[in-house]
């Protein structure tokens, strides 16, 4: 049964996380939450605003990279929206453009969709503190046991999305702490090429 293997896979990389892992993931989502919340309050938007421009920027995006370039983002819009188009950034145009829609509005619920992006809008909900799943592609990985690039890390339909997050809240439950907990040390552990390799010798990964 899928749903048994998704959470094997998940208990495992748990299970094999070194305690730094666990004291950064445990932590993440909260100092990413503290970093939209200050940004809000030092550029005069809301929270929800700020998370919802980290979010949509975050795409394919490293953490640091995603923090500066929501940062120049917000602080051009607030000089001149004008500008904002102007600023630079690496996410993709469309990303960038649903950013800039964001803070115009001050409505990011109008531009997220839980089943077509279903891993940006949980993004958005985890940078508030709210309930949700961030499924990246190597949170899929971590599920799947076996490492996806980018190039063959498959689409996610709405129903295997929900799957894979319902797996990350079992284990979450099962262990005793918050299902984007669980998420934040497993990805950091996954990065963790020492831990990967002592997995796949136990046939717990596929490389």
């Amino acid at each position: 049964m899928q749903a048994a293997r998704f959470d094997e896979q998940i208990r495992r990389v748990w299970a094999a996380a070194k305690p730094r892992h666990r004291v950064e993931g445990m932590a993440w989502y909260s100092d990413a939450q503290g970093f939209a919340r200050d940004l809000g309050e030092r550029y005069g938007v809301p929270e929800a605003v700020a998370a919802g421009v980290i979010a949509a920027i975050s795409p394919n995006t490293y953490w640091e990279q995603n923090k500066r370039d929501a940062e120049k983002l917000i602080a051009a819009w607030k000089v001149s929206p004008a500008m904002a188009e102007t600023v630079s950034i690496a996410s993709y145009g469309a990303n960038k453009r649903k950013a800039l829609a964001i803070l115009r509005s001050w409505a990011p619920d109008a531009y997220f969709d839980d089943q077509a992006e279903p891993k940006t809008w949980n993004f958005w909900m985890n940078l508030q503190g709210l309930d949700g799943v961030t499924v990246d592609r190597h949170a899929y990985s971590i599920a799947m046991g076996k490492r996806y690039t980018p190039e063959t890390m498959p689409s996610l339909t709405p129903a295997k999305y929900q799957a894979v997050a319902d797996a990350y809240r079992r284990v979450a439950a099962q262990v005793g702490v918050e299902p984007r907990q669980l998420q934040a040390v497993t990805w950091i552990a996954w990065h963790d090429e020492s831990l990967r390799r002592k997995l796949a010798s136990n046939g717990g990964v596929t490389n």
